[in-house]
């Protein structure tokens, strides 16, 4: 058998093999009495779709005190859109015509936090560790982001900065967050240590996780591991009555829950504030 011979044979073989198949398909109907609903079920899942539907809208509707700053905290937005992601950054900005200390805030801001190229740099090496070799049609990235700023007293700010993070083949968002305590006459940023006691890191996570245990809101959510808190002790806001710790997805609760962050009254973490804040603050 010569070589055009055996091919004409596989092609005849491949041809065959794809066709179509022509039997006849019995459709077999299920007795209604045979399928079992489970309401409970549905009602569980319902809820769970429900909470990924508002995951960071309670956040998006708070009210801050970005009325009373608007003199000095100006909003600015950067768009860009390219066939693979897309960027949506709303992001605060404090003149510095006002005050020519807040030019700190402003370049840690755009160093650290909004660093357009490294933000680009990360989304495009994700791409290609996906090493999509059929070239498969994916969901294009997103990253948008906002903030919320508020006020503890006339020298001293918070600043909630959150983003919504759309990776490519993920059904939902993903959420990260990062709050900045600034001093805004001198120009310096504040961490935990400038407000609370040194050491005291495992009596507030202990006030913490005693709150997710007693809240049903958070009856699905997790007990916090030291590990954890220290990586992101930092992220608090700080006001009279209260401070509120933020937690990326799935530290605090699973991604489901849509609750990322506790508040817990200043009056329960009274003995570990410093001196210098215990006085400032209201009873």
């Amino acid at each position: 058998m010569n070589f055009k011979t055996l091919l004409s044979i596989i092609i005849l073989v491949f041809i065959f093999s794809c066709k179509k198949d022509t039997k006849p398909t019995i459709k077999v109907e299920q007795p209604m009495d045979s399928i079992v609903t489970s309401k409970e079920t549905l009602d569980i899942d319902l809820e769970q779709n429900r909470k990924i539907q508002k995951k960071v809208f309670p956040i998006v509707h708070t009210k801050d005190d970005a009325e009373i700053t608007k003199s000095y905290l100006q909003k600015k937005r950067f768009v860009k859109n390219t066939d693979t992601y897309e960027l949506d950054f709303t992001y605060p900005y404090l003149d510095e015509n006002y005050h020519h200390k807040f030019s700190s805030f402003n370049e840690y801001f755009s160093k650290k936090l909004l660093n357009i190229k490294a933000i680009e740099n990360g989304i495009l090496e994700a791409q290609e560790f996906l090493c999509d070799s059929l070239k498969t049609k994916q969901n294009r990235e997103k990253r948008i982001t906002n903030y919320k700023v508020f006020l503890q007293d006339d020298e001293h700010l918070s600043l909630l900065f959150y983003k919504e993070n759309h990776y490519s083949g993920s059904k939902t968002a993903y959420y990260t967050f990062t709050t900045l305590n600034y001093d805004a006459v001198k120009g310096t940023f504040l961490n935990f240590e400038d407000y609370f006691d040194i050491g005291s890191e495992e009596e507030i996570l202990k006030t913490i996780n005693q709150k997710i245990a007693n809240s049903a809101e958070l009856q699905d959510c997790f007990n916090i591991v030291i590990e954890d808190f220290m990586s992101v002790k930092n992220n608090f806001i700080i006001n009279d009555n209260d401070v509120t710790f933020y937690f990326n997805d799935c530290v605090m609760c699973p991604s489901y829950i849509g609750s990322y962050q506790i508040s817990i009254p200043l009056s329960k973490i009274k003995p570990f504030l410093k001196m210098y804040w215990d006085q400032r603050f209201k009873e």
